[in-house]
C-alpha cells in the first residue's frame, strides 16, 4: 500500500490533484483549504447541501440588481435576440428557458428550447471571463430574478409578450 505523503496513518489511498500525491483520508479532511490549495473541482472536498445552496441563492438574490446587473441584462439581451430571431418565443417560453436553464432541465416547447440555449451560451461565456466562475447559485439566483420579472408584466399566456416588449429597450 502507498504511504500518505504528509505522515499520515491512513496510507495513501486518496491522489491528492493539488500536490500531485497520494495521502491518507485523514489528512485530506484535515488540511483540504488550508494547507493544501484544493482546485474547485476536487472530487474530495464536501459538496453543498441543497439547504446551502438554497441559502446562499436567497442572499445573492437580495443583491443581484446591485452586484451583477451587467449579467442580468446579458440574459435579458439573449431572450430579447431570441424573440428577434423567432418569434414564436413569447413570455411563456422565455419563462420556461429560464426555469430549464435554472434547473439543470430540458426545456419542452421548441421557442423556449431555443431561449435556454442562448442563456446558457451567455453563462458558459461569462464563465470563462469570471476568474472565479460563475457559481451556481449565482447562476439560479439570475434566472429567478428575471423570471420574478417576466410575472410582474405578463400573464405568461400564450403569444403574450408584455416582458419581452418592457425589456427590449434597454437592451436591444
Amino acid at each position: 500500500m502507498a504511504r500518505c505523503s504528509d505522515g499520515g496513518e491512513g496510507g495513501g489511498r486518496l491522489l491528492c490533484p493539488a500536490r500531485n500525491a497520494r495521502i491518507c483520508r485523514i489528512c485530506c479532511a484535515n488540511h483540504q483549504r488550508r494547507e493544501i490549495d484544493c482546485p474547485p473541482d476536487c472530487s474530495y472536498l464536501p459538496k453543498p447541501s441543497r439547504f446551502q445552496e438554497e441559502y446562499e441563492e436567497m442572499r445573492l438574490l437580495g443583491s443581484i440588481v446591485r452586484d451583477h446587473p451587467d449579467l442580468l441584462q446579458n440574459i435579458e439581451f439573449a431572450l430579447v435576440e431570441t424573440w428577434k430571431e423567432d418569434v414564436s418565443v413569447d413570455d411563456a417560453a422565455a419563462y420556461e428557458a429560464l426555469r430549464a436553464v435554472r434547473e439543470d432541465d430540458a426545456a419542452h416547447s421548441p421557442p423556449a428550447a431555443s431561449a435556454a440555449a442562448a442563456v446558457r451560451a451567455i453563462f458558459d461565456w461569462r464563465q470563462s471571463l469570471e476568474p472565479d466562475g460563475l457559481s451556481r447559485a449565482l447562476r439560479r439566483a439570475a434566472c429567478k430574478k428575471i423570471m420574478r420579472s417576466i410575472r410582474n408584466h405578463s400573464g405568461c399566456t400564450p403569444g403574450e409578450r408584455g416582458y419581452l416588449c418592457f425589456v427590449s429597450p434597454f437592451v436591444g
